[in-house]
C-alpha cells in the first residue's frame, strides 16, 4: 500500500507554511482565551462554586460580614481577590510534630 500524497498547484515548502500558520493560529487562540481572566466579579452561584461551598453557606458568611460583597442593581457580586482573601484568612497552618 502506498501512502504518498501527491499535491499539484503548491509546493511543498508552501504546504507546510500554510499548515504552520493554520496550526499557531489556532494555538494562539486557545492561548489568548485561557489567559484572558474570567470576570473579577462572580455571581452567588459562582463564588459558592470557586469556595466549594453551598449558597447556603455563603449567605451565612455573608450576613456575618465574614465575606464582603457588592449590590449592582438588585444582582449581588463578589470580587474574586474577597474570596481568594477570605480562603487566605482561614488557612489552616500546619506544624511540625
Amino acid at each position: 500500500m502506498n501512502n504518498d500524497i501527491i499535491l499539484q498547484g503548491i509546493s511543498k515548502d508552501a504546504l507546510i507554511d500554510e499548515v504552520t500558520s493554520k496550526i499557531m493560529s489556532r494555538i494562539e487562540g486557545i492561548v489568548k482565551k485561557a489567559s484572558t481572566p474570567a470576570s473579577p466579579l462572580l455571581d452567588k452561584k459562582e463564588a459558592a462554586a470557586y469556595l466549594n461551598i453551598s449558597l447556603r453557606k455563603l449567605e451565612d458568611l455573608t450576613k456575618n460580614g465574614k465575606i464582603k460583597y457588592s449590590k449592582i442593581d438588585s444582582n449581588v457580586r463578589f470580587r474574586l481577590s474577597e474570596l481568594e482573601a477570605y480562603v487566605m484568612k482561614n488557612e489552616v497552618k500546619i506544624r511540625n510534630l
